[in-house]
């Protein structure tokens, strides 16, 4: 795996980790994850990339992907969106904004949130041996 498909997917899984929890824990801030869940997680952050570059022109896709606040946001957004939380790339935190001194794409949180819920829905729950996992 490259560094950015790594710093990429470090930013889903944790953002993933703060924003569940079950009834017992109010969130899973103090579990780490199993194997399977990183791989799944790095194999979908690379189909998400990919999709931004197939989607947009180069100047956009870079822009996307390497937006950051307090970290990558597009990795932070597209788990947000794909596991339908509060927040995330349809809040309009993506249209209107500029890059290299240009208004940047319209309906931009749109597009991105399309491409996000083409994914299937996931969520996050704590296995017998105290790691974290998808279903």
């Amino acid at each position: 795996m490259d560094n950015y498909l790594e710093e990429f997917t470090r930013s889903y899984l944790a953002t993933a980790q703060w924003s569940s929890g079950d009834g017992e824990h109010e969130y899973f801030d103090n579990f780490g994850w199993s194997e399977h869940a990183k791989k799944q997680a790095a194999y979908d952050c690379q189909i998400f990339i990919d999709k931004i570059n197939s989607t947009f022109d180069k100047d956009i896709a870079r822009y996307i992907l390497n937006r950051k606040y307090k970290g990558l946001l597009a990795p932070h957004d597209f788990w947000l969106t794909r596991a339908g939380h509060g927040a995330g790339f349809w809040d309009g935190d993506w249209d209107g904004q500029e890059y290299e001194g240009e208004t940047s794409v319209p309906d931009l949180g749109d597009r991105l949130t399309e491409i996000s819920k083409s994914f299937p829905y996931l969520d996050v729950y704590l296995g017998d041996d105290n790691l974290l996992y998808f279903f």
